[in-house]
């Protein structure tokens, strides 16, 4: 095989990275109207300073043509204030309809599924494109682009565990990126506003797709919508990888997950290999909010069930103590060194 030169690589994964050449292939939209959309989406988000900071609503591109005057920041005001989170607008932003429909990303996915359609999903600055289903990208509309990745963490997929460690140590440590504790010293996790699973899967998705050096697509998928969905897909030009994710403790709601949902994760995983020769790989990654002593001694599960293209599951520890705290706590239970 002819290898392909990175300046080609790079030029195909920007291509590819993009949504309007997806949303154009998927929905028989042409490309103009659906470019047209999502710059007037980001200019009408990046003006929306007047709107109550956590503010979530969803605009969805609609292929019949609206009436009137297109969306303005005032207007969806007072859209919102009405209680219609939901705007449904032509490539102009001319307002088709506006209803009170939910607007979280479990909300979006089954409805850009059944209606086979493409929305953005707006939550303050941050921009969620979904169609038919799956995440296909995140942007910060104050820029109207992805965010700009930092040259030391970009790596090549391959190296999946330097990824992780550069994933955790500055971006889920001490919640730097994502917010995922509702009460730290009981160590119950977050769930809103699209739930626990939600907020991982957003975090780890947001990271690879980012920087992971070599791919030439990332996208997520949110499970329990039909068979095999899978959470987060990279494409490299090796071949297609898949990444499940987890999270193991309690959260606000109550639900708690233990070792056996270790168990679960392998077992889904195969079946993912198993039915998709397209997969190179698999991986399992599982967000620990148990204690300590749960993090480390309860942690196994059936080896045998483990397909053989998936690696073992790499846990991670979600730290709920500061860097002080952990000093003082080690320096209170740890033995005491000879002089």
């Amino acid at each position: 095989m002819i290898p392909i030169p990175p300046e080609q690589t790079q030029a195909l994964r920007a291509v590819l990275a993009s949504s309007s050449p997806k949303v154009t292939s998927a929905l028989r939209i042409d490309q103009p109207s659906v470019e047209q959309f999502i710059e007037k989406a980001t200019e009408l988000v990046a003006g929306t300073n007047h709107i109550l900071p956590g503010q979530r609503y969803c605009l969805a591109l609609s292929k019949t043509p609206g009436t009137g005057a297109p969306l303005t920041p005032l207007v969806l005001r007072q859209r919102l204030q009405e209680g219609n989170r939901f705007v449904r607008v032509d490539s102009s932003l001319r307002v088709v309809e506006a209803l009170p429909s939910p607007v979280l990303l479990p909300d979006a996915t089954d409805r850009t599924t059944s209606e086979q359609s493409f929305e953005i999903v707006v939550h303050d600055k941050l921009m969620y494109h979904m169609l038919l289903g799956r995440l296909i990208n995140e942007m910060e509309a104050s820029s109207g682009s992805t965010a700009n990745p930092v040259t030391r963490w970009r790596r090549p997929f391959a190296d999946i565990e330097g990824l992780l460690k550069d994933h955790v140590d500055n971006y889920i440590a001490r919640e730097q990126g994502p917010r995922y504790w509702f009460n730290k010293a009981e160590r119950i996790l977050l769930t809103e506003p699209d739930g626990t699973e939600y907020i991982f899967q957003n975090a780890l998705y947001w990271w690879l797709r980012t920087f992971v050096s070599d791919s030439v697509d990332v996208y997520a998928e949110p499970t329990g919508h039909g068979q095999d969905k899978t959470d987060i897909i990279v494409t490299t030009f090796d071949g297609k990888y898949v990444v499940e994710v987890k999270w193991l403790g309690r959260n606000q709601k109550g639900t708690t997950y233990g070792e056996p949902r270790i168990q679960e994760g392998v077992e889904q995983v195969a079946i993912y290999l198993t039915n998709d020769a397209r997969l190179v790989w698999g991986y399992l990654i599982i967000y620990d909010g148990r204690f300590q002593d749960d993090h480390q001694n309860k942690r196994s599960y059936d080896e045998a069930q483990r397909h053989m293209r998936c690696s073992e599951p790499h846990l991670i520890f979600l730290e709920s103590e500061s860097p002080t705290q952990m000093v003082q706590k080690r320096r209170r239970t740890g033995k005491r060194t000879k002089p």
